[in-house]
Formats: structure tokens, C-alpha cells, sequence
């Protein structure tokens, strides 16, 4: 794939994942019980979105992103990308396991609720941490590249 192509690619599903988790965060805020109907349905497709936007990044990330090149320019950073790679499949696995919880529940109660919206909200900031660890790792690749042609 095209560099500029992967480049674009990478920052919409950056911008689609941000917006999709302050959306959801937002809807757990403003939990309605006399629509709750309506808000659960809401949340399912917001959460539905979500997920399928977070396995287009990692997929971008993995196959075609920084975590080839940062490989192939700093093989020694190995370790810290393979941690990266299993965090991708940590975080899949929870959301995956969140969406069935979801889809299983027809009219949910409100502890059921409270219970997902805690792991939604828990599997958010494992997210927004993991991206955190995916910069630091990039600045760093490129510091020492930076470094090294001083």
C-alpha cells in the first residue's frame, strides 16, 4: 500500500475511534431511565461502530503501519511491538466479549448496564493508554533517528 494512502488511512480510523469513545462516554453520562430503550439501542450502535473502527486501526497498524517499519528500522524494538500486538488482541477481546454481552441482552436491567458501562468505560481508557504506548514508542524510533544522524 501507498505510504500517503496507509498515512490517510491510519488517521481516519484514529479520528473514527476518538470520536466514537467521547461519544460513548458522553452517552454514559446522560443515562436516561425513562428512555432507556432508546439509549441502549443507541449505545449498541455506537458501540458496534467502535468496534469495527478499532480492528480497521490495529489491521492498518499491523499490516501496513508503524509497526513494519518501526521493525525494520529498529529490530531491537521487537519486544515492545509484539507487546503492542497482544495489547491489539487484549483490547478486541474485551470489546468482543462487551458486544456479545450487548447483543445477548434483550431488555437489560439497570445493574446489567452499570456492569457494561463499567467494562465500556474500563476497555476506553485501555484504548486511549495503548495509543499512548504506540506514540511513545514511534517518538521514540524517530528520536534515535534523529539521534543518530547528528
Amino acid at each position: 500500500m501507498d505510504y500517503d494512502v496507509i498515512i490517510k488511512k491510519t488517521d481516519e480510523e484514529y479520528k473514527a475511534v476518538n470520536e466514537l469513545m467521547e461519544k460513548l462516554l458522553a452517552k454514559m453520562e446522560m443515562r436516561s431511565q425513562s428512555q432507556l430503550d432508546a439509549w441502549t439501542s443507541e449505545m449498541k450502535a455506537l458501540f458496534s461502530q467502535l468496534l469495527i473502527h478499532v480492528k480497521g486501526f490495529f489491521e492498518i497498524e499491523e499490516q501496513d503501519g508503524f509497526m513494519i517499519t518501526v521493525l525494520q528500522e529498529h529490530p531491537t524494538l521487537a519486544p515492545a511491538v509484539e507487546t503492542l500486538r497482544q495489547e491489539h488482541q487484549t483490547a478486541l477481546s474485551a470489546m468482543e466479549r462487551i458486544q456479545q454481552q450487548c447483543c445477548q441482552a434483550e431488555s437489560p436491567d439497570c445493574q446489567a448496564i452499570d456492569s457494561l458501562c463499567k467494562q465500556l468505560g474500563e476497555v476506553i481508557q485501555y484504548l486511549k493508554t495503548h495509543v499512548r504506548k504506540e506514540n511513545q514508542l514511534v517518538q521514540g524510533a524517530l528520536a534515535s533517528d534523529i539521534g543518530a544522524q547528528d
